[in-house]
């Protein structure tokens, strides 16, 4: 590629399209790339050019995400050309590689949930959240709602009154783990520090959070990228559905996860939390163990 279709590329990107630094690097690497590889300016098929995003693909030990975003580099760059009149055609007007979908799960086995704890990069606050969702299956509007007062650290109770409650109709206490108290203990003495004495969650305004704030801070933890687990679409619901779950498989009656999940019926409970195969097992042999044995 002669260094006039680069110099035109290059204030194209930053003078019209207007991308950060980063960007123009990405686009202008890409298609340097390609340039070495294929005459831009002469016949080309799509092909060729799709062989050689592949080519780099292995050369570079590019990802599936960064592929992609490659391949989008390029398609952009053979439209440019097209317009500007390097070419007559555009011989690359898609790019035939597909964005890595992240992983969907319906629940969250303790190995998913621990898998997503193992990450340095969790603050304490969102440590502390994932916790709290894990071990009280609260809703998220009603983790919003609660305040200092409303968790016992010395009991380690989560205590969530009518008014805080979907419906307004069940007032619950439910028990968490001593790691979650500790983990919240940490958390509220740096609230206090910061003149926050009621709220649990506050954002970078220094203001409280959300629901949706809330909702958000979970769906970007799944989508951090990490080497212990592929990418996750996360939502609060899902730790609900997964708590539900963990008391039913370890034995704990249904009237009690009825309360402690706020519902106002055992249907509701029934329908709500589905027992995965390994857990039905796992159950069936706790009270039957001796259907073990032939």
């Amino acid at each position: 590629m002669d260094e006039a279709i680069k110099q035109s590329y290059l204030k194209y990107l930053t003078e019209e399209k207007c991308l950060k630094p980063r960007s123009v690097k990405d686009y202008m690497q890409i298609a340097d790339d390609v340039g070495k590889r294929l005459d831009v300016r002469g016949e080309l098929s799509y092909k060729q050019i799709n062989d050689t995003v592949r080519d780099l693909k292995e050369h570079y030990q590019w990802s599936q995400g960064t592929v992609y975003k490659y391949s989008i580099c390029v398609r952009h760059f053979f439209r440019w050309l097209q317009r500007e009149g390097y070419r007559p055609d555009n011989p690359y007007p898609f790019a035939d590689w597909k964005k890595p979908r992240a992983k969907t799960p319906k629940y969250l086995t303790e190995a998913d949930f621990f898998s997503i704890i193992d990450d340095p990069s969790l603050s304490l606050s969102e440590l502390s959240l994932l916790y709290l969702l894990w071990d009280s299956g609260a809703r998220i509007g009603e983790i919003a709602q609660l305040t200092h007062d409303n968790i016992d650290l010395e009991r380690r109770l989560v205590t969530i009154p009518y008014e805080v409650s979907k419906g307004s109709y069940s007032y619950r206490s439910v028990p968490i783990t001593a790691k979650t108290c500790q983990l919240l203990t940490d958390l509220k003495e740096k609230l206090v520090r910061r003149g926050h004495n009621r709220v649990w969650f506050i954002n970078a305004q220094n203001e409280p959070m959300t629901v949706s704030g809330l909702q958000k801070v979970i769906a970007n933890i799944g989508m951090r990228q990490s080497p212990l687990r592929p990418l996750m679409r996360l939502s609060p619901h899902q730790f609900r559905h997964s708590t539900g779950i963990r008391w039913i498989s370890a034995g704990i009656s249904e009237i009690i996860v009825q309360k402690w999940l706020g519902h106002q019926s055992l249907d509701m409970t029934a329908r709500y939390v589905h027992v995965s195969a390994d857990a039905s097992l796992d159950i069936f042999n706790k009270f039957f163990p001796q259907a073990q044995k032939a």
